[in-house]
């Protein structure tokens, strides 16, 4: 059985951002958590109910159907206190030369899932030299996305590790088993909350409220603690990868990045 497990999920789409409804920007989060641990991402929500007196019968409805700032924040900080690490990828899709490669739907999608997959290996990596589990494996949990095809996605990654990729990967492969690579739906995993939250945080703090024309960023200040990041280096890319990166420079000097700034690059 896996030492670690992580659950991922994603906001904004690989869509062109150009057409009605399109978003900026594809976000993949992974919470990688060790499976002595895993109760921790259940129990927090439980803890949310009792704070804010919620009956029996309530059940965290996920970042973007919760409308009480307050009601996030509490979350960001209860998760914040939790055993477990996060990374994400941030795709920028206009300052992509090609989107979506000229490839077919779910591509882009597959290949920030590989930047992400080879962040997931450093946090269990790292996790196995500060104290070793007997299983030195990740099982990775996706949220079930619709028009997704998991085994495609597989087959991908297997090229990927065979040097067959479009560039060459530094996932740490002792640590990854793409059988344990699963898909369930979201309702169903309660440990896949935790992901939603920080992949909706990331899109509150960068996507532009098409409602309110509001950003909001609060929620990730709390979470910088939780963010991957090696032994004297920063979370920005390492547990924070900006893609494409000839273009990170310019969205980090924007003001709607600027918790990344001031949060994500303290070593």
């Amino acid at each position: 059985m896996t030492g670690y497990i992580a659950f991922v999920d994603e906001s904004g789409c690989e869509g062109d951002p150009q057409k009605i409804g399109g978003f900026e920007f594809l976000s993949l989060v992974a919470v990688v958590v060790r499976r002595r641990n895993l109760q921790c991402l259940t129990e927090i929500w439980d803890r949310h109910a009792r704070i804010e007196r919620k009956p029996s019968a309530w059940r965290w409805r996920g970042f973007k159907d919760t409308n009480s700032d307050a009601s996030k924040y509490l979350a960001s900080e209860l998760l914040a206190g939790q055993p477990f690490q996060f990374s994400a990828v941030i795709v920028h899709k206009p300052s992509l030369h090609r989107l979506d490669h000229k490839a077919q739907h779910g591509d882009l999608y597959f290949y920030a899932t590989q930047l992400l997959l080879e962040r997931i290996s450093w946090i269990v990596r790292d996790g196995q030299r500060l104290s070793a589990e007997d299983d030195p494996r990740v099982r990775i949990v996706f949220s079930e996305r619709k028009n997704t095809a998991y085994d495609k996605l597989i087959g991908y990654s297997s090229s990927v590790k065979r040097g067959c990729g479009p560039r060459l990967s530094n996932t740490e492969w002792s640590h990854i088993d793409l059988a344990e690579i699963k898909q369930i739906p979201h309702h169903i995993c309660g440990p896949l909350d935790a992901a939603d939250f920080i992949a909706g945080s990331i899109a509150s703090a960068i996507e532009m409220n098409r409602k309110y024309g509001l950003l909001d960023d609060r929620y990730l200040l709390p979470l910088a603690g939780r963010c991957y990041k090696p032994s004297g280096g920063s979370a920005l890319n390492n547990g924070l990868k900006l893609y494409p990166a000839d273009a990170s420079s310019a969205l980090l000097s924007e003001d709607r990045f600027r918790w990344v700034r001031s949060h994500y690059m303290k070593k």
